[in-house]
Order: structure tokens, then C-alpha cells, then sequence
């Protein structure tokens, strides 16, 4: 800005993450002309995906719920329950609301969170937050993840809840399509993302980075096509809701193998992989 001397600048996509050295040029009108320079970092960084919800009422229950109205998953962290209408002024009166700890060590789940689990790779703060994962809705005590307060709340008087949540995928789903042309029509908001093997010749020659792979790719293990599948090619659709992981780790690996291709589902994960825990390996 020519008057105020304010600089803005919004990155595109492309230029997020970056970190850019500018340098800021002033010069006078007299003679000779003065003049001074600083050089300063600018870093572009992703937002942040978490959202913040507070909100204020009076008490009715000592007793605090966490539920899902419809199958799904969310993660969740920071769960504060103060007295007054100030959000997170005061003494918190859930217990294990940073989700630091395993998560039945302060609340009760019913079965159909069973699946929910204190997590490591996702959380707002500290060490870790909380993976909610409803089978089917739920309402009440019976249907959530639910803790008795103690002390309790004094009914009638005002509290304030506050929290952050990121939400979960919707809808996860894997389709394996047989062989010959097909076509996919997406109906409604969301990610739409196709996986094909080198095996179909005429989309990887269109690929941006075809030249790249033009040697055959040497370096990586071929594909070892594995037999026809059981009742033949037909198309064939997986809800991850249907396929719960047994893995571990908090990865929460899914690996599902089609023909030629398999396909590895996992959580996500916002943490720097441990170098010094990885191996060379091949499928």
C-alpha cells in the first residue's frame, strides 16, 4: 500500500509449503537519494485442519457424553467443561479431556464405540487425542463415551464446553474395478481418487511423469500378477466401516490385493516417520 506502507501477499497453491526470503527496499526523494534494505524469511505454511467449538447452557446432569448420531469417525481433542461463560476459564471438570491417557482410564464405552482409541498421530495438542469411531449412532449413556463427573455440576448454574475436533473421512470406501472400459460418476461432494497398475498401457503413456518410468523402472519390484479371483472379475466395493484393522500400530493398516495391484488404507498420519526404524522391503 503506496499511503500506509502495508506489504500482503497470499500465497497460491503451489506455493504452500514454502519458505521465501524477502527483502524490503525504502528510498527517499533527496539529493543524493538515502536509502535502507532488510532482508526478512517469510514461511507459508497449511492452516491448520482443526475446528474449535464452545459453547455456553446451564447444567442439568453431572454426567458428560461423547457420541456420533450416525456410523462414522472424528477425532477429538482438548475437551474442556468450566464453570461460567467464559470458554476454558477456570478449572476443568472432565477428567482425561487432553486424551493423554488410555482412554478408559477416566471414560466408559459402549459397544458401538468400541472402535474409539487414544491415538498418537492425530491430536490438537500433546501427545495424543482421541479417535472416535461409531458401528452405529448413538443418543445417551447406553450408545457413547460417557463419564460420571466428581465432583458434579450444580444444576441450574451456567457452564461452558469447549473442544477441538477434526473430522473423520466419510464414506471410505474401496471399489476394484474388473477389467474393460468402465466409467465412474461422482453423485456428491468428496475425494475421488483412481489407482492403476502399468498394466493398462494406454493410460500410462497420458501420465505427467511418464518419461520418468519410460526404462521399465528397474529399481522396483514387478508386479507378479497373482490368480483370477474367486467367482471372476466382477466389480467389487469394500466400506472400510465393514473392515476394522488389526493392526497395532496406530497406522491402522488395511491392505486389500486385487489382480495387480494392492492397496494399503491407514490413518492418518501427521508425524515424521522414525527413520531409523525403517527397513528396505518389497511386496
Amino acid at each position: 500500500d503506496g499511503t500506509s506502507g502495508l506489504l500482503t501477499w497470499t500465497p497460491s497453491a503451489d506455493q504452500v509449503p514454502s519458505t521465501n526470503s524477502v527483502t524490503v527496499r525504502v528510498t527517499d526523494n533527496g539529493t543524493p537519494a538515502l536509502s535502507d534494505a532488510r532482508t526478512f524469511t517469510v514461511q507459508a505454511k497449511r492452516g491448520s485442519p482443526w475446528k474449535y467449538v464452545a459453547f455456553n447452557g446451564t447444567a442439568s446432569s453431572s454426567t458428560v457424553y461423547i457420541y456420533l448420531t450416525t456410523p462414522g469417525e472424528v477425532y477429538l481433542d482438548d475437551l474442556k467443561l468450566v464453570a461460567g461463560s467464559v470458554p476454558e476459564a477456570g478449572a476443568n471438570t472432565v477428567a482425561g479431556g487432553d486424551f493423554e491417557t488410555a482412554l478408559t482410564s477416566n471414560w466408559g464405552v459402549s459397544p458401538n464405540h468400541q472402535g474409539s482409541e487414544v491415538i498418537p498421530s492425530v491430536k490438537h495438542s500433546g501427545q495424543s487425542g482421541l479417535h472416535v469411531v461409531a458401528s452405529v449412532g448413538g443418543t445417551t449413556r447406553a450408545s457413547s463415551i460417557y463419564q460420571d463427573l466428581n465432583p458434579g455440576l450444580v444444576s441450574g448454574n451456567p457452564y461452558t464446553l469447549s473442544f477441538w475436533y477434526l473430522p473423520g473421512p466419510k464414506d471410505t470406501s474401496l471399489t476394484i474395478v474388473p477389467p474393460g472400459a468402465s466409467h465412474a460418476t461422482v453423485k456428491k461432494s468428496g475425494t475421488a481418487v483412481r489407482v492403476f497398475s502399468n498394466k493398462a498401457a494406454d493410460l500410462v503413456a497420458m501420465a505427467v511423469n511418464a518419461g520418468t518410468y519410460a526404462d521399465g523402472a528397474p529399481e522396483v519390484t514387478p508386479i507378479m500378477p497373482w490368480p483370477d479371483p474367486v467367482g471372476g472379475f466382477r466389480l467389487r466395493y469394500y466400506a472400510m466401516s465393514n473392515f476394522p484393522s488389526l493392526d497395532p500400530s496406530p497406522l491402522k493398516m488395511r491392505i486389500f490385493r486385487s489382480t495387480n495391484l494392492m492397496i494399503n488404507i491407514f490413518k492418518p498420519w501427521t508425524e515424521r516417520r522414525d527413520e531409523t526404524k525403517l527397513s528396505p522391503h518389497s511386496h
